[in-house]
């Protein structure tokens, strides 16, 4: 059983901004956490990098890993948990 992050929202929120034009009409609620970001908005290297720098400015944590392995809605919502969690602490 898959635990929906308290997080889901925000990170959401922050990919529908950052990608209106390449995902226009994409239904971001109903999207499944399993889903190719990488495939479905056509992210490169670069994109990835700029996706991680963009969650940490936002959310005010350290992203940690690859922002290659940043390649799903769940990898990203793991890795903003993990960071929200470190930045409690």
């Amino acid at each position: 059983m898959s635990r929906v992050s308290p997080h889901r929202d925000s990170v959401i929120a922050i990919l529908r901004e950052l990608y209106a034009e390449r995902a226009a009409g994409l239904d971001w609620e109903s999207l499944p956490d399993e889903s190719d970001l990488v495939g479905l908005l056509d992210l490169d290297s670069m994109d990835s990098v700029d996706l991680s720098m963009e969650l940490e400015r936002r959310l005010g944590a350290s992203i940690e890993g690859k922002p290659s392995e940043l390649r799903s809605i769940s990898a990203l919502l793991q890795a903003v948990d993990g960071a929200l969690a470190r930045r409690a602490d």
